[in-house]
């Protein structure tokens, strides 16, 4: 586990923003499941094109297609 903060810190806006840019920056590529109102999913991704990284993402095509 890697972390910026020390056990026991309090989560807040802050933190989960830096903790998402940490994972983007150590990972080789983001993958994004599913972020409909997951800011820090999100947020990880946004960093991760912002340092090269490739993202992959799956496409959640329920709602999109009509029969």
């Amino acid at each position: 586990m890697v972390s910026l903060y020390r056990p026991g810190t309090a989560a807040s806006s802050a933190t989960l923003k830096a903790s998402s840019r940490l994972m983007a920056a150590l990972a080789r590529a983001a993958v994004l499941i599913e972020a409909l109102d997951h800011a820090e999913a999100t947020r990880t991704a946004e960093s991760a094109i912002a340092l090269n990284r490739p993202l992959l993402a799956r496409v959640n095509w329920t709602g999109l297609l009509r029969s």
